[in-house]
């Protein structure tokens, strides 16, 4: 039995069945069945198919047209994998597509089915994010059922791989839905279970003239209103009012511009739409334009890479990319350490070669600051705010049983610290605490420290001397001790009380630095004052500089 049932639907697809069989033919993942089901072609098509030499293909050729529908629920009597599939004949697929999705269903038994980005391409090379909505952002995932009615159907039906026994547990589709039956699915599954969504793009959506959404608009429209009423219990009052006028308003425009029915479009507006959103919509569209010059989409955007930022190596890395990074580390065992990267770190570094050195041999430098991932994005790169602290706090409750040492504070600090940690994570393994009340630490000291350490074989050290101190005490020792470091300059103070936390609205606006100018304002002034000041010059310089080499590039293709 194949793990994946590919369903491709076609009809007069002579131009492009082999394309499309091709992109799936070309995956890395190969446990899957193509059941190819033929409504009735009248040009080349099925010879085309059948000129195709692979023994997962299997031809399914219907007696009489049945419209898209009907095709696909057809086909899908026929499928036997656990996962199912459906690639119309217009699109493709991305070479990496199932590989990821099955990558994302290991995460989760629960899944109902798992989607990935989507693009839309058009004839003359262009390019655009399938989904306006989420062009700059992560996919939503998990519990979307809300999404997709704020968001509408944003999904696109060849990025998704359904869950076999969840597909065959829906009811019949309602005979009135024949435009949008993805979206009838979308909602069914994700009312009752978990989404999972992949962020690289894994479907190519072509557009023509012919496409079912220029064709259908008014019916696409009429059958989402019925929708949002079938589902009216389940959403509150406001947004069920605020989504039916948005697709009124939808309908009156399809009426006026494709049936050329201009006085029922008008009555339609009138009494159930919104003029207030259709004169919007044309400067929200120039708007994503002009933004798409200054801010990269996601699906450009390079993710988890090593890039160069200020003339330092900086971890552009998404927050779980970051915690599987250091996991990875403690079961090599080999040693290694992770610095973090803000706004006053970078700027010294730019400053101090030496500090800059022990920055770059590090295994890991997380993009500990929003300004530092709000210049990484702009610069053409994916991150999330990874904050070493979170980093620690994430660990200790994922992986308890991990042999920790704790180094760095004031004489007592430590041990609160761990009381603070068992508190949080019962199972946590604290196995040493070693205080470092002077700065830098003595050498004498630090050997004594490293031979401890040893004898102790422990599987991870968080190592808080704050910045920069705590990076030249991991470089110094590192090679000597075989578990990894991790830096987390604020963890201990967080955590014994001796500091609050930002709130997390400050964290998500990059002000945290504000927070703890507040609290320290003597300690911190000058620090903040000079040092990101001169980050911001240096940022924008940078990121002026990454826009012009684009704009190069560009230009020469």
């Amino acid at each position: 039995m194949a793990r994946i049932s590919v369903i491709v639907n076609t009809f007069n697809g002579e131009k492009i069945i082999n394309e499309t069989l091709q992109s799936i033919l070309s995956q890395g993942f190969e446990d899957y069945e193509i059941l190819l089901w033929d409504d009735c072609s009248t040009d080349t098509t099925v010879n085309i198919i059948k000129q195709i030499s692979d023994p997962r293909i299997q031809l399914h050729c219907s007696t009489k047209n049945q419209g898209l529908g009907a095709s696909r629920l057809a086909a899908l009597k026929k499928a036997k994998g656990e996962w199912v599939a459906f690639l119309d004949q217009d699109d493709l697929w991305s070479p990496n597509h199932l590989t990821a999705i099955i990558d994302k269903s290991n995460e989760h038994e629960d899944f109902s089915f798992i989607y990935s980005r989507a693009v839309r391409f058009f004839d003359n090379g262009d390019k655009v994010e399938y989904d306006h909505r989420h062009e700059f952002k992560k996919l939503p995932e998990g519990d979307i059922f809300i999404n997709l009615i704020e968001d509408s159907c944003f999904i696109a039906m060849g990025s998704v791989v359904f869950k076999r026994k969840e597909l065959n547990n829906i009811d019949d589709v309602p005979p009135n839905i024949t435009a949008c039956p993805d979206y009838y699915f979308y909602l069914k599954l994700a009312y009752k279970k978990r989404v999972g969504a992949v962020q690289e793009v894994g479907c190519h959506y072509r557009m023509y003239q012919g496409n079912m959404t220029t064709r259908y608009g008014v019916i696409m429209q009429t059958e989402i209103l019925w929708l949002l009423d079938q589902w009216r219990s389940f959403m509150p009052d406001s947004l069920h009012r605020k989504r039916c006028k948005i697709h009124y308003s939808n309908l009156a425009f399809c009426l006026w511009r494709q049936n050329h029915k201009g006085r029922e479009a008008l009555g339609i507006l009138v009494k159930q739409g919104s003029f207030g959103y259709l004169l919007v919509r044309p400067f929200a569209q120039a708007w994503r334009k002009i933004k798409r010059k200054f801010v990269v989409p996601f699906w450009q955007r390079q993710r988890n890479v090593t890039v160069e930022f200020i003339g330092t190596k900086v971890s552009a890395f998404d927050f779980e990319f970051a915690v599987k990074a250091i996991k990875s580390m403690v079961y090599k065992n080999n040693g290694g350490y992770v610095s973090c990267a803000n706004a006053f770190g970078l700027t010294m570094a730019h400053e101090e070669r030496d500090y800059k050195n022990i920055l770059n041999s590090a295994d890991i430098v997380t993009t500990d600051g929003m300004p530092v991932v709000w210049a990484l994005n702009a610069m053409g790169n994916y991150c999330e705010r990874v904050h070493n602290d979170d980093l620690v706090l994430t660990c200790c409750e994922r992986y308890p049983k991990w042999r920790q040492i704790l180094v760095g504070g004031r004489e007592g600090q430590p041990e609160k610290v761990a009381a603070e940690l068992k508190r949080r994570y019962p199972d946590v393994d604290i196995k040493a605490c070693f205080p470092t009340p002077q700065r830098p630490v003595p050498k004498d000291y630090t050997d004594s420290l490293v031979k401890q350490i040893e004898e102790l074989k422990p599987d991870v050290i968080w190592v808080a001397l704050g910045t920069p101190a705590q990076d030249h005490w991991m470089a110094e020792v590192n090679g000597r001790i075989k578990a990894p470091m991790v830096a987390c300059g604020s963890l201990f103070d967080l955590l014994s009380g001796q500091t609050k936390p930002a709130p997390e609205w400050m964290k998500k606006a990059g002000l945290q630095w504000l927070f703890r100018l507040t609290l320290e304002p003597k300690r911190l002034f000058k620090r903040y004052a000079y040092y990101n000041s001169k980050y911001v010059y240096l940022a924008l310089k940078s990121v002026l500089k990454y826009k012009k080499s684009s704009e190069r590039i560009e230009h020469r293709r």
